[in-house]
């Protein structure tokens, strides 16, 4: 049986086309896996097709105690993920290989470049897939490789009517207004005509920005986090994200008959910070959006579980000596997993020409923590009034003394020593300066987040810091044109307890700053869930012995 044959026998693409069908088999891989193996794991994110060629699996989903227990039994011709791996769902079971097994599969991410060749396709796969999938869900570039878009939205199209409400009743009466003048022959037709162009062009840049100013604000749930941006007048952009595993709970406001009536609301997501949180305003079926969150809360939680059993199997298998199935030493964790390492550094052209130890730079990684300065514009005006002062002893010392009212009869020579006495004490200063702005530093570590201000020659001398595991919310902003022209802006990082917010001010690239501070919150996340479970093989280990000392 070719390959084509085989797939034309599987519902997701028995209504493709001769030419689609051979697209599809350019893509499948061969691959072959031991007795033992774990094709796929409850809560994990679904991110390929399998069609079992040969041999047998049994998946098992957990019940309401916990345990797991067997619910299918898979033979030759049995399908994996079909409903899942374009939507980014995760496995509803766990699927174990019960013999050494061939498989036929295909990645979800080379399948979206099939689409893509291929946009009518999707209408011929026969297959519900609950969500829109991955192909037709917006991709952003802040989002870590698996983190899939679950929902999007912006605010309910209501209000951008409202907003694009003034511009169409101007465009109306910009043409009863040309039509009465017309009729009155108040103006010239030449004047009248240039005045017609002048405002519509006016009212069309007015709607124009209106909405943009509506299509710019995001809501966004991913299968990790919630972000809220928000795009203002000027250039001002601000973006907020919260973790789910930050997330407390989640409110649903609905204001008014209208609300209720056009089905929009707000919804208010809590958590340990200060502020409370992020708030989805106006935002169409709030109801719906916080099963999706609660949803994405409830299989990061179970992901979780799983992967602690599986490690507790794995470990009593290894310290019993049992194995797994007879056959001691069999590995129950997927092979290919590994650590994550940590984030890869950004380097612009412009540091890649100073290099990291520049005087100037703005972003130094090293030793795996990241210290950030405040933006070269701060020190452009922290030096603003001293260049204003060098700029004119310059011009004092290039203009001849003679031309100078009321001290045209002083010699020469004083009169230059003392603009350069000036010009060093200037310089003093704005050395002073430099240091200043070199010396106040925003640092990630592996566990920390740290501010530390301290002014030249040890006058004074600040720093704060919190762990990774108590930063709540992170907050995004450019405050207008010229912070988005220059990239710059302030970075609010909001934690539970006393320790407060820190605000770090005046930093460059906030958007790529805040993503450095969620990646290596992730991995903290990842490192603790580790320790977590060295912790509980520690105990068991202990348990264990105990019992042997007892038999």
């Amino acid at each position: 049986m070719t390959l084509i044959s085989r797939l034309v026998r599987v519902d997701l693409f028995s209504s493709l086309t001769d030419e689609e069908l051979r697209r599809v088999a350019s893509i499948v891989k061969l691959v072959r896996y031991p007795r033992g193996y774990y094709l796929c794991r409850k809560g994990e994110p679904c991110s390929s097709f399998y069609i079992l060629d040969s041999g047998e699996a049994i998946a098992r989903t957990t019940d309401e105690y916990g345990a797991m227990k067997p619910v299918e039994y898979l033979r030759p011709g049995r399908t994996l993920g079909q409903t899942y791996f374009l939507s980014g769902k995760p496995w509803t079971a766990t699927v174990e290989a019960t013999t050494d097994v061939e498989l036929l599969r295909i990645d979800a991410a080379e399948f979206e470049l099939v689409l893509s060749e291929f946009p009518a396709m999707l209408d011929r796969l026969r297959v519900d897939l609950g969500i829109p999938p991955a192909p037709l869900a917006r991709r952003f570039a802040w989002q870590e490789p698996g983190e899939r878009t679950i929902w999007f939205s912006r605010r309910h199209k209501c209000f951008l009517l409202s907003k694009l409400a003034s511009p169409i009743l101007s465009a109306i009466s910009l043409v009863i207004g040309s039509y009465l003048l017309n009729i009155e022959d108040f103006l010239a037709p030449a004047v009248l005509v240039v005045f017609v162009v002048v405002f519509s062009a006016v009212v069309a840049l007015w709607a124009a920005w209106e909405w943009l100013d509506w299509a710019n604000d995001h809501f966004i749930v991913t299968s990790r986090r919630v972000i809220h941006t928000e795009w203002g007048l000027l250039g001002r952009r601000e973006r907020s994200e919260a973790s789910l595993d930050k997330i407390q709970n989640l409110n649903v406001v609905r204001s008014g008959a209208t609300a209720k009536a056009l089905g929009f609301g707000n919804l208010i997501i809590t958590t340990a910070s200060a502020s409370g949180g992020i708030v989805f305003d106006r935002i169409p079926d709030p109801e719906k959006v916080r099963g999706i969150i609660f949803q994405q809360v409830d299989r990061s939680k179970a992901w979780s579980k799983t992967t602690q059993q599986d490690e507790i199997r794995e470990h009593l298998a290894h310290r019993l000596g049992l194995g797994h199935d007879g056959d001691p030493g069999r590995a129950l964790l997927r092979p290919e997993e590994t650590a994550i390492s940590p984030p890869e550094g950004r380097r612009s052209i412009l540091g890649w020409i100073l290099g990291w130890r520049s005087p100037f730079a703005v972003r130094i990684e090293e030793d795996g923590n990241v210290v950030w300065r405040k933006h070269w514009v701060a020190l452009v005006r922290e030096l603003g009034k001293s260049l204003v002062v060098m700029l004119l002893l310059v011009l004092l010392r290039l203009v001849p003394i003679t031309q100078i009212p009321f001290i045209d009869e002083i010699p020469a020579n004083p009169y230059s020593l003392v603009l350069y006495g000036l010009g060093a004490i200037v310089l003093a200063w704005m050395y002073y300066q430099y240091v200043d702005w070199k010396n106040d530093l925003y640092m990630i570590t592996p566990d920390r987040i740290v501010d530390m201000e301290r002014s030249p020659l040890r006058l004074h001398d600040t720093r704060r810091e919190a762990s990774l595991a108590n930063i709540q919310n992170v907050r995004a902003t450019r405050p207008g044109l010229l912070a988005s022209i220059f990239n710059y802006g302030k970075v609010v990082i909001e934690t539970a307890g006393q320790t407060g917010s820190f605000e770090f001010i005046d930093i460059a690239d906030p958007p790529g700053v805040q993503r450095d501070i969620f990646e290596y919150m992730e991995r903290y996340r990842e490192r603790q869930r580790g320790l977590e479970g060295r912790r509980r093989r520690d105990e068991m280990e202990d348990w264990i012995d105990a019992y042997h000392s007892l038999r």
